[in-house]
């Protein structure tokens, strides 16, 4: 069964729960905001924040959304991901726990791929795999194509 949902952590302190299931209304995958430096955001009630996209990759360092699977990880190198619908801050961790993601995000000089969170975050792309219907890794996540 595939992964249902994992918790990023942006350099800037966000929290975003990414899942596995598509919205009913727009079948684009389900992105929500939950928290900024630890604060809950106040409305979390939205289940889709950002624009269409059928697929969340993994990749420059950031999530993003595009809408056909071969779109990414195959993009020519320097390609602007300014094109997609959606992309993140840089990501700082991932995680499977969302009492860690959010204890992450209240920590300083948060870095792309932050070290201090190296096995969370390679736990959680393992997790994920490279056959998920849904989340795409690139080869080499953390840097340009």
């Amino acid at each position: 069964m595939p992964m249902r949902e994992f918790y990023a952590v942006t350099i800037t302190g966000s929290v975003y729960k990414v899942c596995g299931i598509r919205d009913v209304d727009t079948e684009n995958p389900v992105i929500i905001k939950i928290a900024s430096n630890g604060n809950p955001c106040k409305d979390t009630a939205r289940r889709n924040d950002y624009p269409e996209g059928h697929y969340v990759g993994i990749l420059y360092g950031m999530l993003c959304r595009f809408g056909r699977r071969h779109e990414t990880p195959c993009l020519p190198r320097g390609v602007d991901p300014g094109f997609w619908p959606w992309r993140s801050s840089t990501i700082a961790a991932l995680f499977l726990s969302k009492e860690a993601a959010v204890n992450c995000s209240m920590e300083s000089d948060l870095q792309l791929y932050d070290q201090r969170w190296k096995v969370a975050t390679d736990t959680t792309l393992t997790a994920i795999g490279k056959q998920h219907p849904i989340f795409v890794i690139a080869e080499k996540p953390w840097e340009p194509q």
